[in-house]
């Protein structure tokens, strides 16, 4: 399908949801899209903070190899521009989820922001009224299109496991069409990724390579899939590769949390809300 190649997932959500789309999982959807694409990345870094005192482990974000390929949507800023901003740094992951919940507006600025693409105007109803309170009506069109991408990724989702262990072709395929929106797929094995062939993978950064418009979107998530991994070129500590992706989801979802009941320091404003609070190293 695609329209999902185009469509960013939390685009594809507010299709899906619209009057319901929640707020924590469109701006958990557009983290993960850029870590996919290798726009940002994960860090751990140990460290000691007196002599007598044991090591942490900190979790940190910073620029992924693909920062400076990736024109970032209006939703997208929200976590590429601190990095804009200040060069070289890294940003304490629960600072970093508070920085993209400040800057949002919160849940209405927020829809409005995904809005902003225009990629979605042929889908929804536009009124002043809709568009002051960022309310989401879906027109007939729009109806008709949540239809058939609901019943493609049903579609996908039963048959994709089946395909990555029996023909990776079609499988890598579909998972590239579909690009950041695999994260709206319930059934992925994510373990199965690893199988993809390298040959293959070669193969199809050729064809994304040419001049031919279908394969261009390919070329941000391509790396996701030649490297096995969602974070690093050296995810290899033991921890299963679906493990260490719910455990990320799952922290999100806790620094998210706090962020909806703490008001962030206003002494970070200096450096986008990382620098004076030691959330940059």
């Amino acid at each position: 399908m695609r329209l999902l190649s185009i469509l960013t997932p939390a685009e594809t959500e507010l299709i899906l949801e619209n009057r319901t789309a929640s707020f924590k999982d469109l701006m958990k959807l557009t983290f993960m899209d850029l870590l996919l694409k290798k726009v940002i990345k994960i860090v751990e870094v140990e460290k000691q903070s007196h002599p007598r005192n044991d090591s942490r482990v900190y979790t940190y974000i910073e620029k992924g190899k693909n920062f400076a390929n990736c024109k970032p949507n209006p939703h997208e800023s929200i976590y590429t521009t601190p990095f804009e901003e200040e060069d070289d740094i890294q940003i304490l992951f629960h600072h970093f989820v508070k920085i993209g919940y400040e800057a949002t507006g919160k849940s209405i600025g927020y829809k409005k922001k995904v809005k902003k693409t225009g990629n979605l105007d042929a889908f929804l109803k536009s009124s002043f009224f809709l568009n002051l309170f960022g309310m989401i009506r879906l027109n007939k069109q729009g109806e008709k299109t949540k239809k058939e991408i609901s019943n493609y990724l049903k579609e996908v989702d039963s048959k994709i496991n089946h395909l990555l262990e029996n023909d990776k072709e079609k499988a890598l395929e579909i998972l590239l069409t579909i690009g950041g929106n695999i994260f709206l797929l319930k059934n992925l094995n994510f373990e199965l990724l690893k199988n993809i062939d390298k040959q293959l993978l070669a193969q199809k950064r050729s064809e994304s390579n040419s001049e031919s418009d279908d394969y261009g979107y390919w070329n941000l998530h391509m790396d996701f899939y030649e490297h096995n991994d969602l974070f690093s070129d050296d995810f290899d500590n033991g921890t299963s590769f679906q493990s260490y992706l719910d455990d990320t989801l799952d922290s999100f979802d806790t620094q998210f949390d706090a962020s909806g009941c703490s008001v962030f320091d206003s002494g970070c404003s200096s450096c986008s809300g990382c620098g004076g609070c030691g959330g940059c190293s």
